[in-house]
């Protein structure tokens, strides 16, 4: 696993940083490691002291949300506290590393790699050691173990129902049992961006934007993660997509979030670039799909959309989204309430109820 760091590294640079923690060098199973590791860290987790966190720059009002999520965390209110620096993690190291420690100690372990993502991306360019850095190593290791655990697959797996297609799916595929569409044949090595010499997953060699062995209407979702950008006509595409979609069937698009990063220069095979408003502009005009969600995934890397192609039942994204949630939390309850741990299952119950009432 390696997501500690060993003895003999310099103190950090910025002397408000905690410290970081030690982690063994391999574990077979991290996520079940976890369970019961992040239990000793929240019993004595990395909080700031006033110094320290006055000395961490911020608003005052992220700055006071950070104080008292300690304050609760340190009186064993995990819920509350989650509630206090969740608003924050794009805004505040420290709100992002409680985050993702709470998150997975009340049973959201995806939502706690999406907060230890952002705060992966923040740190870029820090070399120094923190615990800051070693909750970013965990993050790595978990997805490394369980790719289903990926903000950005964990957001799209809620539309995998039924008979579809992963366009662009490389080599992982977002839905395991979907139809993969790739221009590397499965089993060869990928060549460009991300996907060089990755093995393909493809169960069908095509270009996303000419889908010709998909009869019109004959698919139930239609999965493309950092695919639509590639395209040089991407409304011919989206058309296309659209077209082997069932009435109701559902569409789901990750791509770079163009405010934040400089798409063109990511990868040479990008030809166009997507924010919240033009993305969202763009489905609007391409009836019969309706857009349902158009928002941030990834924090300062990447955004989302989920259309619908029209039918008289549409589906809302958003409560399913918390349902699963809150459900995630409740197993987690049930979880502790078989190993003796009351005051945790009732932490998790209290987060469910959070997740329910949309705090």
């Amino acid at each position: 696993m390696s997501p500690g760091v060993a003895e003999g590294f310099a103190a950090p640079r910025q002397p408000w940083f905690p410290p970081p923690l030690e982690f063994p060098a391999t574990v077979a199973d991290v996520r079940r490691y976890l369970d019961a590791r992040v239990l000793e860290i929240i019993a004595a987790p990395p909080l700031l002291g006033p110094g320290a966190l006055a000395a961490s720059g911020g608003e005052p009002h992220v700055l006071d949300a950070v104080r008292r999520g300690q304050e609760r965390i340190a009186a064993g209110g995990f819920s509350a506290a989650l509630g206090a620096v969740e608003p924050y993690i794009t805004e505040h190291l420290q709100a992002a590393a409680l985050a993702g420690l709470l998150r997975f100690a009340l049973g959201r372990v995806h939502a706690a790699v999406m907060a230890w993502e952002t705060l992966d991306r923040r740190l870029a360019g820090k070399e120094h050691v923190s615990a800051y850095h070693s909750f970013a190593n965990l993050k790595t290791a978990l997805v490394l173990q369980d790719k289903s655990l990926h903000p950005e697959a964990d957001a799209m797996a809620l539309l995998c129902h039924g008979r579809g297609i992963d366009v662009g799916c490389g080599g992982n595929k977002t839905c395991p049992g979907a139809i993969g569409v790739d221009l590397t044949r499965g089993g060869d090595r990928g060549a460009h961006g991300g996907q060089a010499n990755v093995v393909s997953q493809a169960d069908v060699v095509a270009s996303g934007d000419y889908l010709p062995m998909f009869e019109d209407a004959s698919l139930d979702f239609v999965i493309a993660r950092h695919n639509l950008e590639h395209y040089q006509d991407p409304v011919q595409t989206l058309r296309e997509w659209t077209r082997v979609l069932k009435p109701g069937g559902l569409l789901g698009i990750a791509a770079p979030d163009h405010e934040y990063v400089d798409t063109i220069r990511l990868d040479a095979t990008h030809y166009h670039v997507f924010t919240l408003d033009s993305m969202r502009r763009l489905l609007e005009r391409l009836a019969p799909l309706r857009p349902l969600a158009v928002e941030r995934l990834i924090p300062g890397w990447s955004l989302m959309a989920v259309a619908q192609k029209q039918d008289s039942a549409p589906w809302d994204y958003r409560p399913v989204h918390v349902a699963r949630e809150a459900a995630r939390a409740r197993e987690k309850a049930a979880w502790y309430a078989a190993s003796g741990a009351a005051a945790l299952a009732d932490q998790c119950r209290r987060e469910a109820e959070r997740q329910e009432a949309g705090v």
